[in-house]
């Protein structure tokens, strides 16, 4: 607006000024004729209309310098303004080459106009034909329907293969261009997900605690009441090896419920010195439950006692974690675990390590390599990526260490090695 009023003064100053000079010329003519004809000797005259020539020439040469110099002095201002313009086009469009996000520009008709190298970058990256694929159909309903409506423009989401856009638009009606800006939110979404599978996991938990507490309660009315009859009934009474059975069976029943709310609690861990042998013997009949019905789970343990220093319900949570993967290796194929609790000596250390092995699909090297990485999964959106994570975490909290081999077809092992404490070794051997 400003260079459009300065243009406009200066055009008006420009035709004033050249109006100046003809109205003095003419007047120059008029009067110079005038005062010669006035004049009464010939020689007189001749010498005037001499003056009055080279006079009038050197005017003109004057004012013609005024004006050229007016002009070259307005050349120079459009040019600066010219220049300013540029630069200014050039910093905007600077940055939306350089901008990490897509931005692409359209027409009315729905024909790209630019896109910059952002935009080209993820074309190439997700094997796209063009551009207009990030936007997909509904975004390029969307950024047409804005260039055609007065309303805010709304935006719209859209998923290109495993990725997700936040577009918006911005409609030039004048120009009859809209610009798409485009945000890739695909990382915002998954951290949304598993901040609700986390949610979720945690209210199962809570279910689980509950359920837990309800059951002891009921397994501890039970035993009361078999405890009550024990002693009232003869010793020869068949009714007694029952309830012996029944007092039994409701102690294997705690231990489960106990080992099962140890794996999910939240609270600070309880490390103590276990016989890894005997703690994953323990453990069978609810890693077994974990199994589905095509898959085999086989459990071996040494015979020599074991003594690592653990918290149970951690190592319990870790097994249930490696099972399952191993499940979902398997798939709906008849398949195997194999879990094996053995002392070796590894780097010169004596470890209790834990053996889980599949026979399922295995992994390619770069699986492998990220297996361990936080939220990393290939359960399509079924997992939340924390199981060897979580694994990880316990074993090395217990300062052991964790391996992995696995091969395309060949299955997958996953190893925990726990250092053997210095209690005592002196204990009933399994039998």
């Amino acid at each position: 607006m400003a260079a459009s009023v300065r243009a406009w003064l200066g055009r008006i100053q420009r035709e004033q000024a050249v109006g100046a000079h003809i109205l003095v010329g003419i007047l120059w003519v008029i009067g110079s004729v005038s005062v010669v004809y006035a004049m009464p000797e010939a020689g007189t005259r001749a010498s005037v209309w001499l003056a009055n020539g080279l006079a009038y020439v050197l005017l003109t040469g004057l004012m013609l310098h005024g004006l050229v110099r007016r002009s070259l002095n307005d050349l120079r201002s459009a040019h600066d303004e010219l220049l300013q313009a540029y630069q200014e086009i050039e910093r905007f469009a600077t940055l939306a080459r350089s901008a990490p996000e897509p931005i692409l520009v359209l027409s009315a008709g729905g024909e790209l106009e630019y896109r910059n190298g952002a935009a080209d970058r993820l074309v190439a990256s997700a094997g796209l034909s063009g551009p207009l694929e990030l936007l997909g159909p509904q975004g390029l309903e969307a950024a047409l329907r804005t260039l055609g409506s007065t309303l805010p423009s709304t935006p719209v989401e859209v998923r290109v293969g495993e990725r997700v856009f936040h577009w918006s638009f911005a409609a030039n009606r004048e120009v009859g261009v809209v610009a798409c800006f485009g945000a890739d939110i695909t990382a915002l979404r998954e951290m949304t997900d598993r901040a609700l599978e986390a949610e979720y996991a945690e209210q199962r938990e809570r279910m689980f605690a509950g359920l837990a507490h309800d059951l002891r309660n009921i397994l501890t009315a039970v035993r009361g009441y078999a405890d009550l009859m024990f002693p009232a009934l003869p010793p020869d009474d068949r009714v007694r090896s029952d309830l012996s059975e029944m007092i039994r069976a409701i102690e294997i029943a705690h231990g489960l419920l106990q080992r099962f709310t140890g794996a999910f609690r939240r609270s600070a861990r309880r490390d103590s010195v276990i016989d890894l042998r005997e703690e994953v013997a323990g453990m069978e009949p609810l890693l077994k439950h974990s199994v589905s019905r095509n898959v085999e789970l086989r459990l071996s343990v040494e015979r020599e006692r074991i003594p690592v220093r653990l918290d149970p319900g951690q190592l319990l949570r870790a097994l249930l974690n490696l099972v399952s993967n191993a499940v979902d290796a398997i798939g709906d194929q008849p398949g195997h675990i194999d879990i094996s609790v053995r002392r070796e000596v590894w780097n010169g250390t004596p470890y209790g390590s834990v053996y889980v092995t599949d026979d399922g699909c295995g992994m390619d090297e770069e699986t492998r390599a990220r297996a361990f990485e936080a939220f990393f999964t290939t359960k399509d959106g079924r997992g939340t990526g924390l199981g060897l994570t979580a694994v990880r975490g316990v074993v090395e909290q217990a300062r052991g260490t964790v391996e992995l081999v696995s091969a395309p077809g060949r299955g997958t092992t996953v190893v925990m090695r726990f250092p053997v404490s210095a209690a005592s070794e002196s204990s009933p051997s399994l039998t």
